[in-house]
């Protein structure tokens, strides 16, 4: 058996939590930097986002706390839900 990930729920469910906790150009960032890095990997990495979204002055760098509660948000993601 075959499951695979329905990215466009994923992406749906992380954007209302990341513009709830962090807001909307924080998130609008989050995804940029998604894009750019599913292009040059070929496949959706959610947390590898993580690296260069830190090491951005806009951020706050690697002294932002609400980095580590973006993780948070990514690992605890109920990614399972939304296997088809």
């Amino acid at each position: 058996m075959v499951f695979l990930l329905d990215n466009d729920r994923v992406q749906e469910d992380l954007s209302t939590n990341l513009a709830r906790i962090f807001g909307s150009p924080n998130r609008d960032r989050y995804w940029t930097i998604f894009e750019a890095l599913r292009a040059e990997l070929g496949y959706a990495h959610y947390l590898a986002v993580l690296k260069p979204y830190q090491s951005e002055e806009t951020s706050g760098g690697m002294n932002d706390p609400r980095l580590l509660l973006m993780s948070s948000c990514l690992v605890n993601h109920p990614f399972a839900d939304r296997l088809s």
